[in-house]
């Protein structure tokens, strides 16, 4: 595989977040999608003729393209608002025949130049939401004390129409399209590292504004329970990926690569804990040069090394520029630790 299509790899694969939250936001809608799909397939072309006491009796449930007569109360009803804005006007439906009535939202906010009268309207029914079902719940007692009945589950949205089936196919078919293709970067691995012999730097390319944050560091790291005034080890390992890192010299040659992890909520620190991984000439087997491949390449060094628990480890540095791996290998080799060529096979993390 060439390094072209290792770095494609390597910046498809550093889309996860990305693509988990187009997942989610493509997930929700897509669920409305199929519920429009459902209605569509479950309602004809043309409105069914019912009376308002198969609505208010439960028989006809919500989600139905219907069409129905009734004496219009427009003077009498509930309106919504959001902000002490009109946003919804309700007003009654009633069968004086039956004594049934029914809750219609009307197809537009005013409503006041209505004549009350008898007519016929065509809607889609729908399940009524927790504040009108508590508003109509609470008026109950008066239609009943009248001689009317009504329900609170269901009200009718006048000149509401389903969905069509071709354009609500189509939407659904998009979206969990939407969701297939956002799926593809977890197929992908987070980390490429491409071995290469170091680059050779000049006195012209060592950096002369260093700062802290240019080391990154993807790898399992152990806890460390306490740093000062001595290190003591805990039992609890943890995957890092690009997490911001030190190199911290100890004794006897060894190497401890550190993260300070702080997690933030609003930008207040509510969790502050330290993980090392220690490295020296005894536990690394492999030292390999080369470069993190992404939407921007890093100049790299991956370890392969031993933990403390006797298992295989794979720990990746990456740099902002070549001179701070120059200057890191050197210090590889002031602590014994034989760097190789560069020439090894791609890894993956």
């Amino acid at each position: 595989m060439n390094e072209s299509s290792l770095r494609w790899r390597a910046r498809i694969g550093s889309l996860k977040w990305i693509s988990l939250i187009v997942i989610i936001l493509a997930g929700i809608g897509l669920i409305y999608a199929i519920s429009e799909l459902l209605t569509a397939i479950k309602n004809p072309t043309e409105p069914r003729t019912v009376n308002i006491e198969q609505i208010v009796t439960g028989d006809i449930g919500s989600n139905q393209y219907v069409t129905l007569e009734g004496f219009a109360m427009y003077d009498t009803g509930y309106e919504e608002t959001e902000d002490n804005v009109p946003v919804a006007t309700y007003f009654l439906l009633v069968d004086d025949i039956t004594g049934h009535v029914l809750v219609v939202k009307a197809s537009e906010i005013y409503i006041d130049d209505r004549e009350m009268d008898w007519i016929t309207l065509a809607g889609m029914t729908h399940k009524t939401s927790p504040e009108l079902k508590e508003l109509i719940q609470s008026d109950t007692v008066y239609f009943e004390e009248a001689g009317f009945y009504t329900t609170a589950d269901f009200y009718l949205a006048e000149g509401d129409t389903p969905s069509g089936l071709a354009q609500s196919l189509f939407l659904s078919a998009s979206l969990a399209a939407v969701v297939v293709l956002s799926a593809i970067p977890f197929f992908y691995p987070t980390t490429v590292f491409l071995p290469k012999p170091v680059e050779m730097v000049t006195t012209d390319s060592v950096r002369t504004d260093k700062k802290a944050g240019n080391l990154k560091a993807t790898g399992r790291f152990l806890q460390l329970k306490k740093v000062e005034p001595s290190l003591e080890l805990g039992k609890r390992r943890q995957k890092f990926t690009n997490a911001v890192a030190n190199v911290v010299p100890l004794d006897q040659g060894d190497l401890m690569i550190y993260i300070h992890h702080v997690v933030r909520y609003n930008f207040i620190a509510v969790s502050k804990t330290h993980w090392g991984v220690f490295l020296n000439s005894r536990n690394v087997s492999v030292v390999e040069p080369g470069v993190q491949l992404g939407w921007t390449d890093r100049p790299s060094v991956q370890f392969s090394y031993t933990s403390g628990e006797g298992k295989s480890e794979t720990l990746l540095l990456s740099f902002d520029h070549a001179s701070d791996q120059a200057a890191f290998i050197k210090l590889l080799r002031e602590k014994n630790l034989k760097v190789g060529s560069g020439i090894a096979s791609q890894a993956f993390l």
